[in-house]
């Protein structure tokens, strides 16, 4: 059955099975499900621009949810790993200490990277001699751990399509994480929470999993009055130029899905809708929200992020996952009510980061953008290694490699580590590069030397770009400190949420403990995010 088809039928279904009594929450007990929605890549203003065409979760998302039209994440690297671990953990990365999605330590005098959740310690199911990872790197406890803490009865589920992300939302603590393995072609987990995968997930495997892979063709379902709310389908500047245009085929299929299916599959919508599948599959399997105990279901889906990075958030190709992402999220919903009642679980939606649009398309419409060639990067690095072998103090020659960089017009401004480790005050992006900085964990944004394979901060200085700007020949690129990498959505809806929109200013630091207190669960007293007033009745 086409997707479309069994999307609506499920709404039908639910029409039918209305007068079905699941054990829902009474008006004054705290919902049993909490369900953490973290999409990767996803601007705000995506949503608002395409909210016409939305007809299942997002959509329901948008009209019978809380928005914070404001949110900010409150860190300069804006990236994948950092940006779960705040949201999971309601502190910044200088605090809970994934400062990026690798990072780099000092070891026997040589910088080493670090892979933010690798754990050479531990396997992948199944695969005894790949390293496995764990989130022993995440300094403190999140929401899935305060979770925990609530009632021993509790249960834990993260999935995902990166292994990262799956990682941070689950917490330092045993749950049951899972993540898509384009290598293996399902579903792994590491040795660190199991040694075996549960029947459920092999009976996923066997039974599920091969009616998302049947496709081996992207067709556009946006309607055709709806593509104009999207760029045009191809430009000179997306993706390969093979690959810029519907449809999207994977051709050489033969029915035996190898890595590379695999990999192009990676680069469709089909992943997050399998990620949702499977977790209607884990409350089955788990009955997850079926007793007084609160339960934690958290999905990360980075599907806007593959495809943002290939074709740029405005391209069709995205409208068309994000109308993917409507309709398997609308079906989770109605799954829900259904199976738990409405009113027994509370949805928290928000995001990693932004993407700033494609530099040439700026450009096209007159805006201020520039991409810089990598050869213009590597004369920071040699000067910079240069003077870092000086005989200088360290803090003259951090000084010096500083006042190198800004001196290029790129560059915004160029800081010593030695101010971001201080507390004096300073401008809004130092505050920020502070709240991203660690001094034994160097962050790789915003660039790295080809030649030299590290980071600018290994010779103890952090750099900031002008805005708008792209190292390199990626397309659509996060990682700034800039608005449009760190607004995101955050949105809550379900048990004893209002509805409504709101510019009240707020962090993703936030985001944990809301949902902690709407799910009736002790928060810490050292966060650095509040939780906001979002019941029906606010105070």
């Amino acid at each position: 059955m086409p997707e479309i088809a069994r999307f609506y039928w499920c709404r039908v279904l639910v029409a039918l099975v209305g007068f079905a009594t699941p054990l829902s929450a009474q008006p004054d007990e705290p919902p049993r499900l909490v369900l953490m929605v973290c999409v990767d890549q996803l601007r705000p203003d995506l949503l608002s621009r395409y909210e016409s065409v939305f007809v299942g979760g997002l959509a329901r998302l948008m009209n019978e949810g809380l928005r914070f039209d404001n949110a900010f994440h409150d860190h300069a690297v804006t990236n994948t790993a950092p940006g779960h671990a705040t949201l999971a953990t309601g502190v910044v990365p200088a605090r809970h200490g994934i400062v990026d999605n690798s990072w780099y330590e000092w070891r026997d005098g040589e910088p080493e990277r670090i892979y933010s959740v690798r754990d050479i310690d531990s396997a992948i199911v199944g695969f005894p001699d790949v390293a496995g990872v764990s989130p022993h790197r995440l300094l403190l406890d999140g929401l899935a751990d305060w979770v925990h803490r609530s009632d021993p009865r509790s249960q834990v589920v993260s999935l995902g399509g990166k292994d990262r992300s799956a990682v941070v939302l689950g917490g330092r603590g045993q749950a049951h994480v899972y993540w898509f393995s384009t290598d293996a072609g399902r579903f792994v987990t590491s040795t660190w929470y199991r040694t075996a995968d549960p029947e459920w997930l092999q009976r996923f495997h066997r039974e599920e999993l091969p009616r998302y892979a049947a496709q081996s063709t992207w067709e556009c379902s946006v309607p055709p009055e709806a593509r104009a709310l999207a760029r045009a389908d191809t430009t000179d500047y997306e993706a390969s130029s093979d690959d810029s245009y519907y449809p999207h085929a994977f051709d050489d299929d033969d029915g035996e899905h190898s890595k590379d299916f695999w990999r192009w599959w990676s680069r469709t919508p089909y992943p997050d809708q399998t990620i949702v599948a499977l977790a209607t599959e884990a409350v089955r399997a788990l009955d997850l929200g079926a007793d007084s105990a609160p339960d934690l279901l958290a999905l990360a889906l980075s599907q806007t992020d593959i495809i943002g990075h290939r074709y740029g958030p405005l391209s069709l190709e995205q409208l068309d996952n994000l109308l993917h992402l409507d309709r398997a999220l609308g079906s989770l919903f109605d799954f829900l009510d259904v199976q738990l009642g409405s009113d027994a679980y509370v949805v928290g939606f928000s995001s990693d980061h932004g993407v700033l649009t494609i530099p040439e398309q700026l450009m096209a419409q007159g805006k201020p953008a520039r991409r810089v060639p990598r050869d213009e990067v590597e004369e920071i690095f040699d000067s910079a290694k240069r003077i870092g072998s000086s005989s200088d103090a360290e803090w003259e020659r951090c000084r010096r490699i500083a006042e190198h960089a800004r001196a290029l017009d790129f560059i915004a401004d160029a800081m010593p580590h030695s101010v971001l480790a201080s507390s004096a005050p300073a401008d809004s992006f130092v505050d920020l590069y502070r709240n991203s900085y660690h001094p034994e964990r160097i962050f790789s944004a915003p660039m790295r030397s080809r030649k030299q394979r590290v980071p600018l901060g290994i010779y103890g200085v952090a750099a900031r770009l002008e805005p708008a700007t792209v190292i390199g020949g990626s397309r659509a690129v996060h990682g700034s400190p800039y608005a449009y990498d760190r607004h995101v959505p955050m949105i809550f809806m379900g048990h004893h949420v209002r509805s409504g929109v709101t510019l009240q200013r707020v962090r993703t630091v936030d985001f944990a403990p809301t949902l902690a207190q709407l799910a009736g669960i002790q928060i810490p007293e050292n966060l650095d995010g509040t939780p906001l007033d979002v019941s029906r009745n606010p105070r």
